[in-house]
């Protein structure tokens, strides 16, 4: 059973998306240009390596779901970690976009 939460000063479910990703997004760039698609899961979400691409014989380690949709694997030099395109990549990058559109200033 989802959670209700208060955040941003807007009520919503823990299960929804969160409230107040525009006003991150917004606050964040305000001060410098972040250009939040450039390079999307490029790096090591554990050391910050650059990915590089994973030898084919890891694609078992995959989940099958995400092995059937294709798309690059990728693995991290330093920690080995694997990283593919599975839904939570899907998730993020509608979030990305969202943020890229909100952080930009509209013209009036």
């Amino acid at each position: 059973m989802p959670e209700w939460q208060t955040r941003c000063g807007k009520q919503y479910r823990s299960d929804d998306r969160d409230p107040c990703h525009g006003y991150a997004a917004r606050a964040l760039s305000s001060p410098i240009a972040i250009d939040w698609q450039y390079a999307p899961f490029t790096r090591c979400l554990v050391d910050n390596r650059a990915l590089e691409v994973a030898a084919p014989q890891l694609a078992r380690l995959v989940p099958e779901n995400s092995r059937a949709a294709g798309g690059p694997l990728r693995v991290c030099p330093e920690c080995g970690r694997l990283f593919w395109r599975g839904g939570h990549v899907r998730r993020m990058q509608q979030r990305l976009a969202v943020w890229q559109q909100e952080a930009t200033p509209t013209e009036q």
